[in-house]
């Protein structure tokens, strides 16, 4: 968009908003195999990804069962303010296929 209209931006401002994004909550961020910040747009609400290894498809997924364990699993251990992450990888139907 910035582009078509003749404007110009550089990669610095580009990855300090990207990063504002993430602080405020607005972005989540994850570490990829190669160590490169990914950084994509997801719902306000609780949830994990599954996330295609060869095109970065990332679905949003929700799992009750695992809110569960986590939650037990750290107050069996004395734990308090529990919270937890949740990357499922894997290869899309579109790269098996492809």
């Amino acid at each position: 968009m910035l582009v078509s209209s003749g404007e110009t931006i550089g990669l610095s401002t580009v990855y300090r908003n990207l990063t504002e994004m993430f602080e405020a909550r607005e972005v989540d961020m994850i570490i990829g195999n190669d160590g490169e910040s990914l950084y994509r747009l997801c719902s306000d609400d609780h949830h994990h990804h599954l996330t295609c290894k060869g095109c970065g498809l990332a679905i949003e997924i929700v799992g009750e069962a695992l809110e569960v364990w986590a939650k037990q699993t750290g107050l069996d251990h004395g734990f308090s303010e529990i919270s937890h992450t949740l990357e499922i990888t894997g290869i899309c139907k579109a790269c098996r296929t492809s």
